[in-house]
């Protein structure tokens, strides 16, 4: 014989409806009370100039709010293999994405602060079993036994009720942080590229001055025989040729220092684009030089110093921590929990 019982609590429905409405007016004042003190910038003292102390009058009238630099700025340089090396750092570098995890773990705390603030609903399932003799005969297969089957669902639910605010200035200090990791990957990623761009130009200016140093070893060279033949004709003296020796030694000096600071800026760009840091020789460089640049414009407001990313996030840091000191007093006060 087998029972099988299925029990699901049913309050009365007033008590559901009492309830419900004390519920709903909790959270109608819920985020009213904001506790701590409102963000506002730090006083620096003194006033902002709206331009640089140099720069004309006219400058600054006609710009007075300089627009906002292109992301990929280096493309000024009109340079496919700087661009390419770029990318690749950009790509690869390990700082980068190491700033870029700590954006990830950052955006989970935000998503996790933002589900305190939501109803915890949870699903619990319990299955029993059980069987006993049933009287005291026993049948030819033995005593009759009832087996009974106990199934049970039930469906928590908890709920905190943000009546000072504490969960929402909790929330609030984690998209600040947030913005404050987006930042700071703005400023690593800023400081790479302006590294990278830098080494890959004084690779660069390397080779140039190595192609310079063994064109002008090859004219030395060919200035001392002419000198040493002049000086076995006797139509110069000694000190000539001793100075044309001299000349072309500093010359061939010069070439093992050029060829290691090429070799040292070239393994510090494969250490910032993530590769095994290696050398090669000097690459053969075209004559004509780098392109003539768009001048800078003249009275560029102090407003360029708030686009700094450092800046930015320090601003944000400040933002959460001042965030921080409301959500500490609202911890100081009760909590309701439905």
């Amino acid at each position: 014989m087998t029972r099988i019982s299925f029990s699901v609590p049913r309050p009365p429905y007033s008590r559901i409806l009492l309830g419900s409405l004390v519920g709903l007016c909790l959270v109608l004042i819920t985020g009213c009370l904001n506790l701590g003190p409102k963000y506002q910038q730090p006083d620096l003292g003194y006033e902002i100039p709206p331009s640089y102390q140099h720069a004309s009058a006219g400058a600054s009238t006609a710009n007075p709010v300089t627009p906002e630099p292109p992301d990929r700025w280096w493309l000024v340089f009109h340079n496919p293999d700087l661009n390419q090396t770029v990318d690749q750092v950009l790509q690869h570098n390990l700082d980068i994405k190491k700033a870029t995890a700590r954006i990830l773990e950052v955006r989970a705390q935000v998503v996790q602060a933002r589900g305190a603030r939501l109803p915890e609903v949870g699903l619990e399932a319990q299955i029993q079993r059980q069987s006993q003799p049933v009287g005291v005969t026993a049948g030819p297969t033995g005593p009759t036994r009832l087996t009974t089957n106990i199934d049970s669902l039930s469906i928590p639910a908890a709920f905190e009720v943000d009546l000072w605010g504490r969960l929402a200035r909790a929330e609030e200090a984690a998209r600040d942080d947030l913005l404050q990791s987006e930042e700071s990957r703005h400023t690593v990623a800023q400081t790479v590229t302006a590294e990278a761009i830098s080494l890959y130009l004084q690779i660069e200016s390397l080779e140039r001055q190595i192609k310079i140093v063994e064109d002008s070893i090859k004219s030395y060279r060919d200035s001392l025989r002419v000198v040493n033949r002049r000086y076995e004709r006797g139509l110069v003296s000694i000190l000539d040729l001793r100075q044309a020796r001299r000349t072309l030694a500093q010359a061939e000096a010069r070439l093992p220092s050029l060829r290691q600071d090429l070799g040292t800026a070239q393994q510090q760009l494969a250490v910032l684009a993530g590769r095994y840091p290696q050398t090669s020789p000097a690459r053969e460089q075209p004559e004509d030089y780098y392109q003539q640049l768009d001048p800078v414009p003249p009275g560029l407001p102090s407003e360029l110093l708030r686009r700094r990313p450092d800046i930015k996030a320090s601003e944000a840091g400040l933002r959460a921590q001042n965030t921080r000191v409301g959500e500490a007093l609202a911890a100081r006060f009760p909590r309701i929990s439905l």
